[in-house]
């Protein structure tokens, strides 16, 4: 008993009786040549045999009800064996050593064992041949009784509604139960555990059966043993013909056969998975699901797999439509500024890691967009955007990027670039492609290209200093003719770094009035008698010393301080006419031209300021011209008119400067309220040796001529510049060869000695 309670865990009251009969059996059959104290050790000896021989033929499969093996057979070799062991040789009386006596003991058993057992199996075996002497392993596995004799027992009863319980999976079958024998109190306990797994299977089948969600159980084969009607609902397969099936087969893409390996053999592994993934219909259309796959484990091993899939196509929609509108443009469809920094970023960090990849950043802005904008529409203005990222895209690769970051502006990211040749070939292609004519609602317009190139990117530290220098060298090739592309480089970079400097000194230089006016006199063209000045502005930098307008004036002009500049240009100018007229009788009649920036018009207060200039120091209002270039006034002429008409009314002069260079529609001209026209002086120039020049000029004075405008040459700079100029009939001349720009001081000297008609070359300055 202790001995099978050590092994088994379990004290069984069978251990204690075979121990018991078995230690009998083997003292009997030497007790009659050991001690007392032999015998009892023979008998424990016997007790761990019995056990032995117990488990031996259970590990074999050997039915011994009775245990007569353990007891009869093994025991009975043992006391047959220990009487060579323990036995006393005078009782005895053999005459036979330790060892002889061993082997005619072992001799003994053999010999039982050839008589008692080899003989009679051979005789029996031969004999079943001819006359079964046994039933069949079917009846005997439910047992001799009911095979031999038709006894139903309430044992067989039980189990024959075990074997249909694992046959049928209906746990709602009910063991019949006798309420006054052993065996019907097992049964009906087992009719409630049974009970409760059917309410519990019962469930679980609704939750299976009614969940919306795709549910599919498997083998650990991967065929399908049930499914549910969302299955059905989602995959379009009938649930129940889908059992057997390879869920590989049935629903995975081809696309995703590995993965769906790969997911399974984790599952198997004991680990659940949770993926968004695709999975095919009946029909054939891929459906974006999210599934939770999980193992089914019994007693510590994987019998199978769980999927649970559920639809996420509206979600996947929803997802989409929110990353393309976070990470694209709508209105050309292209990368915005979010995706493309994230496309750079991504390029910069595999640089990082791969000296040897190469990537580019242009920066594209579109010349002459505005123009499109403000004449065409806004509509016509996005018609335009959309065309130009159509055509950009064409001059790309499909890795390359293409993103509109905003406005009219494009940038884009070239990666794997293998030499600097291909970016000029790509750059020269966006250009090409930009100067083409698009079909604007029935308009051809065009337009043109700037573009800055990145080609050394390795020498960057962050993805923004890229886009940062990219936008310096579009803006260098914008200001340097447009239609054009510039490679950044150091010297860029220092330009751009003095105009930076250079823009906020001149924001200094605004509130601390360090501008001053020259004035270059403008005279007759055949007398040479003094008309008046033109104001010119000069900045009295306080490092750079006196700095040309045309070192600022375009820096004022983007920056909008051109719109303080010029009123302070205007006051002063006024102010100063109006004193040489108080105190030097001969400037009496004398006016003073300033020029004037179109940015001046935008904030629709030139008037008030022409205005209030004049009367704060009492100037007739013709005394005073406001000059503006070619250029800015051809881009809404409409609306220029409406302002110059209500200049006239004030009384000022109206003249375009720089008359010649620009494209400006002589169809518009009769219509602006001019009253002079200013010869260019790349015109005049070669006037004397070029006779296109010549005929340019001539032609432009005949112009003002017949629309009743006063003409003056500019840059007349020897003497026969000036005898053509007035062979042609031009009112008035300026330029070095009469008087460079002075200051108040000389001018003052000039118009005290100028006379009303003063000969030919007499004063020079």
């Amino acid at each position: 008993l202790a001995i099978g309670y050590m092994l088994n865990r379990i004290s069984k009251i069978s251990f204690l009786i075979n121990g018991s009969l078995g230690g009998l059996v083997a003292i009997t059959a030497c007790c009659h040549c050991v001690s007392v104290s032999e015998s009892v050790i023979i008998g424990a000896i016997a007790g761990g045999v019995c056990l032995m021989c117990d488990e031996v033929l259970l590990s074999f499969g050997i039915d011994d009800a009775v245990s007569a093996v353990p007891v009869h057979l093994g025991c009975g070799i043992w006391g047959t064996l220990a009487v060579a062991l323990f036995g006393d040789p005078d009782i005895l009386g053999t005459g036979l050593g330790f060892y002889p006596q061993l082997m005619i003991q072992v001799g003994g058993i053999i010999a039982a064992f050839v008589v008692a057992f080899l003989l009679p199996f051979f005789i029996i075996r031969e004999i079943n041949r001819f006359s079964p002497l046994r039933v069949s392993a079917e009846d005997e596995n439910i047992g001799l009784n009911i095979s031999e004799h038709g006894a139903r027992t309430e044992a067989a009863d039980f189990l024959r509604v075990m074997e249909l319980h694992e046959k049928t999976g209906d746990l709602s079958l009910k063991v019949p139960v006798d309420p006054f024998t052993d065996t019907g109190v097992i049964a009906a306990r087992y009719n409630q555990m049974m009970d409760v797994l059917h309410r519990i299977g019962a469930t679980f089948q609704h939750l299976f059966d009614g969940s919306p969600q795709a549910v599919v159980s498997t083998d650990v084969k991967g065929c399908i043993t049930r499914a549910n009607r969302g299955f059905q609902s989602l995959f379009g397969y009938p649930a129940t013909a889908v059992v057997g099936a390879s869920n590989i087969d049935l629903i995975v893409p081809e696309s995703h056969c590995l993965e769906s390996v790969t997911l399974r053999q984790t599952i198997l592994s004991g680990k659940s998975v949770e993926k968004e993934t695709h999975r095919k219909h009946q029909s054939g259309k891929l459906i974006p699901v999210s599934m939770l796959g999980f193992p089914l484990i019994i007693n510590n091993a994987v019998e199978g797999v769980f999927y649970i899939y559920q639809d996420i196509t509206e979600r996947k929609t929803m997802e989409d439509q929110l990353y393309r509108k976070a990470f694209y443009d709508s209105l050309t469809g292209v990368p915005n500024r979010v995706l493309f920094m994230e496309r750079l970023k991504h390029a910069f960090q595999r640089k990082q890691r791969k000296a040897t990849f190469n990537f580019t950043v242009l920066l594209i802005d579109l010349d002459r967009f505005k123009w499109v904008n403000d004449n065409l529409g806004h509509q016509a203005g996005d018609l335009l955007l959309r065309k130009v990222a159509r055509r950009f895209l064409g001059c790309l690769r499909s890795a390359d990027t293409l993103a509109r970051l905003g406005g009219d502006e494009f940038a884009v990211l070239l990666e794997d670039i293998a030499a600097p040749k291909e970016i000029v070939t790509i750059a020269w292609r966006l250009r090409n492609e930009a100067a083409r004519p698009f079909s604007i609602q029935g308009t051809e317009v065009f337009i043109s290209a700037s573009i800055g190139v990145i080609l050394n990117t390795s020498r960057y530290t962050k993805p923004d200093h890229i886009l940062r220098d990219a936008d310096i060298a579009m803006y260098r090739a914008k200001i340097t003719g447009k239609s054009r592309f510039k490679v950044f480089s150091k010297k860029l970079y220092q330009m751009t770094h003095d105009a930076l400097q250079l823009e906020n000194d001149l924001k200094k230089a605004v509130e601390r009035n360090e501008f001053t006016l020259f004035y270059q006199p403008i005279v007759c063209a055949r007398t040479e008698a003094l008309k008046g000045f033109e104001a010119l502005i000069r900045w009295e930098h306080p490092t750079r010393g006196m700095l040309p307008p045309n070192k600022f004036i375009p820096m004022a002009e983007d920056t909008g301080l051109i719109v303080p500049i010029g009123q302070w240009v205007i006051e002063t100018a006024c102010r100063q006419l109006k004193a040489w007229r108080t105190r030097l009788p001969a400037a009496c009649d004398l006016t003073v031209s300033v020029n004037i920036s179109a940015q001046q018009f935008v904030h629709h207060n030139l008037e008030i300021i022409v205005e209030n200039s004049l009367g704060a120091v009492d100037l007739p209002s013709g005394s005073l011209m406001l000059e503006l270039t070619e250029n800015s006034v051809i881009d809404k002429p409409e609306a220029m008119i409406s302002h110059l008409k209500k200049l006239k009314e004030i009384g000022v002069k109206i003249a375009i400067d720089d008359f010649g260079t620009g494209y400006f529609s002589l169809a518009y001209l009769k219509h602006f309220p001019l009253d002079c026209l200013k010869i260019d002086k790349s015109f005049v120039d070669e006037i004397n040796t070029s006779r296109e020049n010549q005929q340019i000029a001539q032609a432009i004075i005949m112009l003002a001529r017949n629309l009743d405008l006063e003409v003056v040459a500019e840059g007349i700079e020897d003497q026969e510049q000036l005898e053509i100029i007035r062979s042609l009939d031009c009112n008035f001349i300026q330029g070095y060869y009469y008087s460079k720009p002075l200051a108040v001081k000389d001018c003052e000297d000039v118009i005290q000695m100028a006379p009303r008609h003063m000969a030919p070359g007499a004063v020079r300055v």
